[in-house]
């Protein structure tokens, strides 16, 4: 963007949010079909179960790429009680893996059938070979469930509090042998983990893996876990949950429409309701919390969609302040730290906000505007835009710079960014009068 003419810069720039699409906040906005899902693997459409595929699937030395997705996407469309059939019956399938591998690759590889003939026959025998050479020592390893359900049953899986689960390995034959967990890979919007994560199975001692997890924002998670047992195979463990409804902590991607951001409802809920009973004219409003008992009843009541009225209008600023707080990753995250660093005066900042991608974008704009409007009303409320302009800081960025010496500058930055784009929209308004 350097040596874009300053005209063309603005011009850029998204409209007012008071002209800015918002979504929609009814209920069926945020129906079950609705909510995000969050997986490491994509839907895969008319897929069926196929147990030749998962045998091999169980015990591939290595479950990556397409086949991960492929036996991820197939035991998360697979019906939960047929699920535990299906995977019983593989389970009891675990051979020689070299061997089932090797079928699994002559079956898929497009041979004719005539090739093929017999290769189940060719599957018994080689069963029989591998157990008489072993004299009968192979490992054999069950597990306790296939599905983790948190002790929810069906319910919907509470925000931001550490749900338990836990299964339990047994080794039912053979020598003792080694696993270790396979997580999906990390996600802002929960975090999942497993104790222990790895170690050995023995006779007579079961290992207990204790799993924990915790929903951040509301989210459909289908996802899995894989314990590897090399030398024996690999056993899954599926997760499905649905979490509460919630406007806060929400994963923003929602509110991008055909590219265009949208303004999250509550926000725009919280806002008017300020505006229209006198808010931005409150002492101190936003840099005052408001009273912590009607706060937790007002959260509650716009999760559920029946928030009318309230006695103290610092809970509504201190709630839109929440609202960004609790995001799955904050607001400016995104935005480079060298660049914010470098950016000093109203030029680099406007460009390092044209940078930003939707829905961010137009978020951050609401944002401006409303620190625009106590600060039009700063001789009422007796805000000092600089402390406001802190806060906002703190709440929408955190530093995480590996160097402790730019984590000192870049609050400050931040808090100078905000100040310039603040200005400019108020510049932006007295043009437009």
């Amino acid at each position: 963007l350097q040596g874009l003419p300053l005209a063309e810069l603005l011009a850029k720039f998204p409209t007012p949010p008071s002209q800015a699409p918002v979504a929609k906040a009814s209920a069926a906005a945020r129906a079950p079909g609705a909510v995000p899902r969050r997986s490491s693997v994509p839907y895969i459409e008319g897929l069926q179960w196929d147990h030749t595929a998962m045998l091999g699937f169980a015990v591939a030395p290595e479950l990556e790429g397409e086949s991960r997705k492929k036996a991820f996407a197939m035991l998360l469309q697979t019906d939960r009680a047929q699920l535990n059939d299906n995977l019983a019956k593989v389970y009891e399938g675990m051979v020689d893996s070299s061997g089932i591998a090797a079928l699994v690759r002559a079956s898929s590889s497009g041979e004719a059938a005539a090739n093929r003939k017999g290769t189940f026959s060719k599957l018994k025998k080689m069963r029989s070979r591998t157990a008489s050479s072993s004299g009968g020592s192979k490992s054999s390893v069950a597990v306790s469930k296939n599905v983790l359900d948190f002790g929810l049953s069906g319910a919907l899986c509470p925000l931001k509090e550490d749900m338990q689960d836990e299964v339990t390995v047994s080794l039912k034959a053979g020598k003792s042998c080694r696993f270790h967990v396979v997580l999906p890979p990390p996600n802002p919007t929960y975090s999942l983990s497993v104790t222990p994560d790895a170690g050995q199975i023995k006779k007579k001692a079961d290992v207990v893996l204790q799993v924990t997890l915790n929903i951040k924002s509301t989210i459909l998670l289908e996802d899995c876990i894989t314990l590897e047992v090399p030398g024996v195979g690999r056993y899954f463990f599926v997760i499905r949950l649905q979490s509460e409804t919630s406007v806060f902590g929400q994963d923003i991607t929602q509110f991008l429409n055909r590219g265009k951001g949208l303004v999250p409802p509550v926000l725009e809920q919280l806002k008017a309701y300020l505006t229209e009973h006198g808010g931005m004219e409150q002492e101190q409003i936003f840099l005052r919390p408001g009273d912590e008992v009607e706060l937790l009843a007002i959260k509650d009541q716009l999760n559920r969609e029946v928030f009318e009225e309230c006695k103290d209008l610092h809970c509504i600023a201190t709630l839109i302040l929440t609202w960004f707080r609790e995001l799955s990753a904050p607001l400016l995250s995104p935005l480079s730290e060298n660049l914010l660093l470098s950016a000093t005066g109203e030029y680099e900042c406007l460009s390092l906000m044209d940078m930003m991608k939707e829905p961010q974008k137009t978020i951050l704009v609401w944002l401006l505007e409303l620190m625009g409007d106590v600060q039009v009303a700063k001789d009422k409320n007796g805000v000092d835009p600089e402390k406001l302009a802190e806060l906002v800081a703190a709440t929408i960025y955190t530093p995480a710079s590996a160097d402790a010496a730019k984590n000192e500058k870049l609050p400050g930055k931040v808090v100078n960014l905000l100040n310039h784009l603040v200005a400019y929209r108020l510049k932006l308004r007295q043009r437009s009068m």
